[in-house]
């Protein structure tokens, strides 16, 4: 009897120390049961479309800032992996709410973060859900894009936080509103680009704007406030239509900057998607306006071509046609025979030469030996290779390529108010035409003070030698082409037309052809053409 009792109360003693010590037969999980309240943990996000380590790093980056923000004790990967493992809860394909809050519990948590991030055409797509483990209530749920490239994105955890948060007026309002710049390049196309800033901070290019430098202070200016810049002339205007000018904003001062966009290609390799990240670059040593709006690139362009406008001179329209050009007199070199047919199309010709004062605003300097005579005065002093450089930045700044030297035959066609047989430009009388040998008193002479041609073109005859666009070869006449001729495909000099102050009345006759080494430029000007449009 006594031994069967005792027998009976050590299996129940068993018993009882068993339901209190041994794991629920089925379970292999025990959930803590205090849920601290300042606790959050953040889960990976999923990548959808995204490599993995870049949804790996976002998640860091919430992690982080979650820290900083000081509202909540954070738990970093290894301590959220520790307790799982002790737990020995699978975490291996748990996407769904319910398996993620039971994994909040298990972590003793009150709130967990999850989400995604993907990608669509050239934009990010971040969705967060902050979900309460003690209710498996929704807090807070955001979803937003970010046109952006990866750094962008990674440094946009900030901002979501704060939205977490509720530091922000409205939790599901769209993320702040990429910046762009619209873009005219040098060789005539525009370019819009996500705009982060230079890559650089040389010269008046910094992060959050330029510096504006003067004699007297400098200024920053932010990005905000800039309708465009043009680095060439370091030119700009401000929000509040302002214009502005420095040289530390021209190309010389700041060689390396470039923008840089980040963009994601998706590419097949081996029947699997991938991701490849590549960088669109625009050096500034390419750019020609840079605005922060569409409608004030255009703006900005047309104000460019204006002024262009205003630097190229005025022109005359030339209607084309057909003349004989070469010795029409019979008094004319080897060089100007045979008299031939040529045609030529309409275009527009200078309807004055090129002034020193044109050349200045252009090119910044004056190389001219007559520089007493002033600004209205033909430039002269400058090569063919000069007079290339010189239409160079004139096309530059008005996007295109309108403006160019005329080939021979044009300069011959106009010169002779439209092909007519006149020995000098405007008629028979050279003294009331041009400055010449008998008049000139060895110099020149403003641009537009004797009579013009027939067709309003002045100095044609006389005042400054003139750069035609043709090589020159003595027999080129005899092989010439018979509609738009633009001379030889080679050689080593080119066409100078029209005699100068120091030539002599046969020497400046319409059809007397000169030629000379493109480097060669002692007392020679030109006048600019660009086609009919």
């Amino acid at each position: 009897m006594f031994k069967t009792t005792e027998t009976l109360i050590g299996a129940l003693l068993i018993i009882f120390i068993a339901a209190f010590t041994l794991p629920s037969f089925g379970s292999e999980k025990k959930p803590k049961q205090i849920l601290a309240d300042r606790y959050i943990a953040v889960f990976d996000l999923a990548a959808v479309g995204v490599e993995k380590r870049i949804a790996r790093q976002l998640t860091e980056n919430l992690r982080r800032d979650l820290v900083l923000s000081n509202r909540y004790k954070v738990l970093n990967r290894s301590s959220m992996n520790k307790i799982i493992e002790e737990q020995k809860f699978k975490t291996s394909g748990c996407a769904a709410g319910a398996c993620m809050i039971e994994a909040g519990r298990i972590l003793g948590v009150r709130t967990i973060v999850t989400g995604s991030v993907s990608i669509g055409k050239n934009a990010y797509t971040i969705k967060l859900s902050l979900i309460n483990t003690e209710t498996g209530k929704l807090d807070m749920a955001y979803e937003g894009r970010c046109e952006c490239g990866v750094d962008e994105l990674l440094k946009s955890t900030k901002k979501l936080v704060a939205k977490m948060l509720d530091e922000t007026p409205q939790i599901y309002e769209e993320p702040e509103k990429v910046v762009k710049v619209w873009l005219a390049m040098k060789n005539g196309t525009k370019a819009e680009m996500i705009f982060n800033g230079f890559n650089t901070k040389c010269g008046g290019y910094k992060d959050g704007g330029i510096r504006y430098a003067t004699k007297e202070k400098t200024v920053d200016l932010p990005w905000k406030e800039i309708k465009y810049i043009i680095p060439a002339s370091g030119k700009g205007m401000l929000t509040n239509d302002n214009e502005f000018q420095t040289d530390s904003l021209k190309p010389s001062h700041c060689t390396d900057a470039v923008i840089i966009e980040k963009t994601i290609r998706k590419i097949t390799v081996q029947g699997h998607e991938k991701d490849v990240h590549e960088d669109i670059r625009a050096s500034i040593s390419d750019i020609r306006i840079i605005a922060f709006a569409q409608e004030w690139l255009e703006d900005a362009i047309k104000k460019e071509q204006q002024e262009t406008e205003k630097l190229a001179g005025e022109f005359v329209f030339v209607r084309g046609g057909c003349f004989q050009m070469g010795d029409t007199f019979g008094d004319g070199d080897n060089d100007e025979k045979p008299a031939h047919e040529v045609c030529v199309d309409d275009f527009h010709i200078g309807k004055y030469e090129v002034t020193q004062g044109q050349w200045k605003a252009v090119m910044g300097v004056n190389p001219s030996y007559f520089k007493n005579c002033g600004d209205s005065c033909p430039i002269e002093q400058v090569s063919w290779n000069d007079t290339q450089e010189f239409i160079r930045k004139l096309n530059e700044k008005s996007g295109d390529d309108n403006y160019r030297l005329p080939t021979e035959a044009e300069w011959e066609y106009a010169a002779r108010s439209g092909g007519r047989p006149e020995k000098y430009s405007g008629g028979s009388d050279i003294e009331s035409v041009a400055w010449y040998s008998y008049n000139s008193g060895n110099k020149t002479y403003p641009v537009g003070i004797k009579l013009p041609n027939g067709l309003g073109i002045y100095d044609m005859t006389g005042n400054v030698l003139e750069w035609c666009q043709d090589w020159y070869s003595e027999n080129y006449y005899s092989e010439s082409l018979r509609n738009n001729p633009t001379g030889p495909s080679t050689g080593q000099s080119r066409i100078l037309r029209g005699g100068s102050w120091g030539f002599n009345a046969r020497t400046s006759r319409t059809t007397f052809r000169h030629w000379h080494l493109p480097t060669y430029g002692y007392f020679v000007g030109f006048r600019l053409a660009k086609p009919s449009k």
